[in-house]
């Protein structure tokens, strides 16, 4: 008797030259980011930084005095959350009240603030500042970006909590925590990629995420496969403007022993066969519209030969909604263009008269 294989929403197979095709459109959308964005916005920072384009010395930094009193109207408290009820009723009433308070604390608790805040900074300089939604620790997301946080799995609290987190783990979704908590994480908009020509992250079939991982963080992490192989070879740089490598944040070998690698971390929307219930209950093959993530990394260079990405993780979204668990944040718009002129744009021949 044949049997189905087990479907597992945290293992998804992939083909290597799907996973390789990709990445290639991931790099070719990175490349072309570098040629038109990048050389901007490294100017641009310097130009907040030092109040000049150019490498001479530092002028008036009326760019930066600027730029940071127009955040304190943007991002100058933590915001007031209101929850409308659905329905008339006193229950309903209440029900939103509890809304308003959890989300009210949750803002706090997981430090969304501060992360709000560097966003607006990145949109006021590059022209648009980016921050992922997430859910800790839920499981869905593997970086270690916060040493302060515990993400170990707390002991269960009595059979009956061990039973529900067993059959949440079989049926393939997150597993909640006492501790666990709804976060944003601002990403820079050097560590964001998406195809070229869409003017809205909702309208894109892909979007990726470039981390710089600590390579004992990726090897030790259970969450990934094939990664016993890896070997660091990028170094984090404290300035982006000093960088000596091609890419600002990090070069490949300069300045001290590698410690790190750079992962890509991939949402895309693809189509796929599912067995689904109708309403009479009957099982029956539909064509479904599903978002996965794909983590990967650049084969080492003994064997680059391969032209095979290494894949570490391929799993189905749990986020119960659609889209990408990106956000971004712009305060300007450009027809047919993502990024738009940014505040600090606008303001350079100010500050360049002023200079001279």
């Amino acid at each position: 008797m044949d049997l189905m294989p087990t479907f597992e929403p945290e293992k998804l197979p992939i083909k290597p030259e799907d996973a390789d095709a990709i990445l290639r459109k991931v790099l070719d959308a990175r490349e072309m980011l570098r040629r038109k964005h990048y050389p901007d916005w490294e100017a641009l920072l310097r130009a907040y930084k030092t109040g000049r384009l150019d490498q001479n010395a530092p002028g008036l930094r009326i760019v930066s005095v600027a730029v940071e009193s127009l955040l304190t109207f943007i991002a100058h408290e933590e915001p007031s959350f209101f929850c409308k009820q659905r329905r008339p009723g006193e229950e309903d009433r209440l029900a939103a009240k509890v809304s308003e308070a959890a989300l009210n604390y949750e803002w706090k608790e997981a430090r969304c603030g501060p992360e709000a805040y560097k966003a607006a900074l990145d949109a006021l300089v590059c022209g648009a500042g980016f921050v992922r939604v997430g859910y800790d620790p839920s499981g869905m997301f593997v970086p270690v970006s916060d040493y302060e946080v515990d993400l170990d799995e707390p002991e269960p609290e009595g059979e009956d909590v061990q039973l529900l987190n067993d059959l949440l783990e079989s049926a393939g979704l997150p597993v909640d925590h006492p501790m666990a908590h709804p976060y944003i994480q601002r990403v820079s908009p050097w560590n964001v990629v998406m195809p070229p020509g869409y003017e809205e992250i909702r309208q894109m079939p892909w979007i990726a995420i470039r981390h710089l991982l600590h390579i004992d963080d990726v090897r030790n992490d259970s969450r990934f496969k094939n990664a016993a192989k890896l070997q660091a070879n990028r170094t984090l740089v404290d300035d982006k403007l000093d960088s000596d490598g091609p890419w600002p944040g990090y070069a490949l070998t300069t300045r001290g022993e590698p410690e790190h690698v750079e992962i890509w971390e991939v949402w895309y929307q693809t189509r796929a066969k599912r067995m689904v219930r109708d309403r009479t209950g009957k099982k029956r093959s539909k064509l479904v519209k599903e978002t996965r993530t794909l983590w990967l990394t650049e084969a080492p260079e003994e064997e680059a030969s391969k032209e095979t990405p290494i894949v570490l993780a391929h799993k189905l979204s749990f986020l119960d909604m659609g889209g990408y668990p990106i956000e971004d944040i712009r305060f300007s718009y450009t027809p047919n263009s993502f990024y738009g002129g940014s505040v600090v744009e606008r303001m350079l021949p100010v500050a360049e008269d002023v200079n001279r």
